[in-house]
């Protein structure tokens, strides 16, 4: 699939460096995957230097990766990973600038970053840009400390980047736009009761009645399982008023 190339205060221009971080982990130059980064430790590295956007001193990142290492054995592991960083990314002084003493990645260079995208998107308010932009948490495969930090960040964004669309999609009757982004909402905490709700009665207003039924039973299903708990009194009075309700309709067109 081609991507989108309309980043926000860009122009329209294909970059060369394609970093996806979110979700997927994908890095493309020039249309091709590069799987030398299908490493972990060469994924988490790139992420660490492109999405801190000053200069990295070398022995801050040799005692970041390595914090329980020594200082000499931290430094030579840096010499080596940025030895096999350098192999791994083709044309690699268009993105990243390393000299004896410090790392940087180049913001100007011909390079994407999903993250800062998603940023840049929610620093102008375009939440469809940002919506479209998380397609998942950050390095998934990846536990390290400031990973999980900046990982329950974005997240916790992509949330209320979602609420929003929601709540104004409910807002002018678009159920259809409801439907998708509450989905969305559940993807990323499968207990949101609100975002259930809104959901099934956006089904509801749709006609469709065993839609809402299932959306209920998923739900239902998620808590019993993580949680060993059953819905609270609100939605459950909901489920019990569509039992108790007419068959359902045919779903009308949007």
């Amino acid at each position: 699939m081609p991507s989108d190339m309309s980043g926000v205060g860009r122009e329209l221009v294909p970059a060369r460096l394609q970093v996806r971080l979110l979700g997927a982990v994908e890095i493309i130059l020039d249309g091709r995957r590069l799987r030398a980064f299908n490493s972990l430790r060469l994924q988490r590295f790139l992420a660490l230097i492109a999405l801190r956007k000053d200069v990295q001193h070398r022995s801050r990142l040799a005692f970041e990766l390595w914090p329980d290492s020594n200082e000499r054995q931290a430094r030579t592991n840096l010499r080596k990973l940025l030895h096999e960083f350098r192999h791994s990314l083709p044309d690699i002084g268009e993105f990243v600038e390393i000299d004896n003493e410090t790392v940087r990645w180049i913001p100007t260079g011909p390079s994407e970053v999903d993250v800062l995208r998603f940023q840049d998107a929610m620093a102008a308010g375009d939440l469809e840009l940002a919506a479209r932009l998380y397609s998942g948490d950050l390095l998934p495969a990846c536990y390290d400390d400031w990973v999980l930090d900046e990982r329950a960040k974005l997240r916790a964004e992509a949330y209320g980047v979602l609420v929003r669309l929601t709540e104004e999609a409910a807002g002018r009757d678009d159920h259809i736009a409801t439907i998708r982004h509450a989905q969305r909402i559940i993807d990323l905490e499968p207990t949101d009761e609100a975002a259930v709700r809104i959901q099934m009665e956006a089904h509801l207003a749709l006609g469709d009645r065993a839609a809402a039924l299932r959306c209920y039973h998923r739900y239902a299903e998620v808590l019993e399982r993580d949680l060993a708990v059953a819905p609270d009194e609100a939605i459950g009075a909901m489920y019990r008023q569509l039992r108790a309700g007419a068959p359902n309709r045919p779903c009308r067109s949007p």
